[in-house]
Formats: C-alpha cells, structure tokens, sequence
C-alpha cells in the first residue's frame, strides 16, 4: 500500500526540513510514503531547501496564471 503525503509549501524556509524530517521519521510497516510538496511561488529560500536536503520526495511548482 502506498500512502500519499501532500505538504503544501509558501515561504516555509524556516519549518520545511523540519515538517518533512517529521513525516520521514514516522514508521509505519508494510505502507510506502510518497511525499509530495507542491510550492506555491515562494519567494524565500524554500525551493532551495527542499531540493538540496530532502531526498525521494516530488515537487510541484504552480505557475502564475494571468
């Protein structure tokens, strides 16, 4: 069984290594975790973060619309 974890992120570069170190660290037997984080134009230092630190994890960029 795979367990999907959506973590939306908006200048989170204080808590994001935190909040997905958390959700790694929680164990649960016979289940996948796939995390996602969907960044919603942070204009902080959170894309950075999330990809230099955080591994097997999917990222998803909104664009800005009009």
């Amino acid at each position: 069984m795979k367990l999907s974890i959506i973590i939306p992120v908006f200048n989170e570069e204080k808590t994001i290594g935190g909040i997905v170190k958390r959700v790694n660290n929680v164990e649960m037997p016979e289940i996948e975790k796939e995390i996602i984080i969907v960044n919603d134009r942070s204009t902080d230092n959170s894309h950075n973060i999330i990809k230099k630190e955080i591994n097997k994890i999917k990222m998803l960029f909104t664009k800005f619309m009009g």
